[in-house]
């Protein structure tokens, strides 16, 4: 079946690594539950993520691989993790006859989770995968289509041969993403396998999305507060199908800054009791260091008399997630109630050197920088206008300071790539009509500056106010 795979999945060039196995499983190579991460930014990504996975795996007696790259070129990062479940599914089938007794699992967890309860544990979903291969829980966004369900964690059966062939079908369609149905030209650069999960299961008859998105209209329309799930199987009526769909809260709990700041707003406790695995997805390891200190403060001052075996989940030293600057950046953000996934040059800095490298990556780029550049220009006009009024108060300037330093700190960057343009002679190869394109796109940045001029002329922010940032 591997031949009917693309060119670029290659499973020999591949490795699986044992990050943590069992000494009583060391022989066998697998255990009947396992735990699984892909990507060739292991080393990169924040090394406490890594310590509470093997800490869990430890724990439990689970065995713990990562999915690497052996040689070859970094093609489709977000598609290993079907690469992965093959390779171990492989391993599962070459046992021997007296070790194939149990329904072997694997939990893939993308690199951004981590396990918020260590008393749950994967054994305790096996009967509700008895008769299934996929157990998978719906996306925040999930009211929308494109985002119904959401891959970042995955419990999947290495018995079944449905698992084989459903990860086989969705890299076989990865080159077709951008027209399958329930991709559109504003998601898809975000979503990757996504929305090929969710077509290859709506065309084969396994998803209930009727049932589904009726759930999450409920609990979008429900009050924040009273929010809470039961556990439930939103695909019941194709349970047959071998598909289970579960609220995010049972098996991947999407956290985002947005979350934190509505939390903190209205003073609520932040941790989620019953979440097993809490996923930061979209955010950046700045702003993922920043939630997990929240959550976990607030998980100490919740349990201190009680629970001391939750605390092992919380990093020891929660002070040396970030350094003193790096805390004080994202306060900053906090204290302004801007989540940086917004902020322009957060995106610059993270994407900069991609544009220059991939012309072809330019124009969605530019898109997607005009967009968050036009939030801060729009919430600019509106303090602007404020500061003409006796309600320009301390805390609006010093706003109005954070946006104006957002635009000012990676201006270098910025310059990098329409010196990067004009250099590769983009208008002779990309046509008029391209750069024109682009110049339309980049007008609203352009303006922003025409704004500056326009600040009260008592207004001196770098004298007063930069020190605070």
């Amino acid at each position: 079946m591997e031949d009917w795979l693309p060119e670029w999945v290659k499973i020999g060039n591949y490795e699986l690594r044992e990050i943590y196995i069992p000494k009583s499983k060391k022989e066998l190579g697998i255990c009947q539950y396992n735990i699984l991460t892909s990507g060739n930014k292991l080393k990169k990504d924040h090394e406490w993520f890594l310590e509470n996975r093997i800490e869990y795996s430890r724990k439990n007696g689970y065995c713990y691989f990562h999915l690497d790259l052996s040689f070859g070129e970094v093609r489709n990062p977000h598609y290993w993790r079907y690469i992965g479940i093959i390779k171990l599914y492989k391993k599962v089938q070459g046992l021997l006859s007296d070790h194939k007794e149990h329904n072997y699992l694997v939990l893939y967890m993308d690199s951004d989770t981590m396990f918020s309860r260590f008393s749950v544990r994967i054994e305790d979903f096996h009967e509700k995968m008895k008769d299934s291969f996929l157990y998978l829980s719906v996306d925040d966004n999930c009211e929308l289509q494109h985002y119904l369900l959401n891959v970042g964690v995955l419990l999947m059966s290495l018995r079944r041969l449905e698992t084989l062939i459903f990860c086989i079908q969705v890299l076989a369609l990865q080159k077709t993403q951008s027209i399958l149905s329930y991709s559109s030209e504003w998601s898809r650069s975000g979503l990757n396998d996504q929305n090929i999960v969710i077509s290859v299961l709506n065309d084969t008859g396994r998803l209930d999305i009727e049932n589904i998105q009726s759930y999450c209209l409920r609990k979008k329309n429900s009050s924040w507060l009273d929010n809470e799930d039961q556990w439930i199987n939103l695909n019941y009526s194709k349970q047959n199908k071998g598909v289970v769909v579960v609220p995010s809260l049972y098996l991947n709990q999407i956290i985002r800054m947005d979350y934190i700041m509505k939390s903190s707003e209205l003073k609520t406790n932040l941790w989620l009791e019953r979440s097993w695995i809490i996923h930061f997805s979209g955010s950046n390891r700045l702003e993922q260091c920043f939630m997990i200190q929240k959550l976990c403060l607030d998980r100490i001052r919740k349990f201190k008399t009680k629970y001391n075996h939750y605390f092992k989940e919380c990093p020891e030293k929660m002070e040396e997630l970030m350094t003193k600057n790096e805390l004080k950046k994202i306060e900053t953000l906090f204290s302004l109630k801007m989540d940086s996934s917004l902020d322009p040059n957060n995106y610059i800095g993270q994407n900069y050197l991609v544009w220059i490298k991939d012309l072809e990556q330019i124009d969605l780029g530019i898109r997607n920088l005009s967009n968050r550049y036009s939030i801060l220009i729009k919430r600019i006009i509106k303090l602007l206008k404020l500061s003409r009024t006796r309600q320009f108060t301390q805390k609006s300037k010093r706003e109005l300071v954070g946006a104006v330093l957002q635009f000012l700190e990676n201006s270098n960057k910025f310059g990098l790539i329409f010196e990067k343009l004009y250099l590769t002679g983009i208008s002779n190869r990309r046509t008029i009509k391209y750069e024109a394109k682009n110049a339309i796109e980049f007008s609203n940045i352009f303006n922003f500056f025409s704004l500056l001029n326009k600040c009260p002329n008592n207004f001196e922010y770098e004298k007063k106010f930069t020190s605070k940032f």
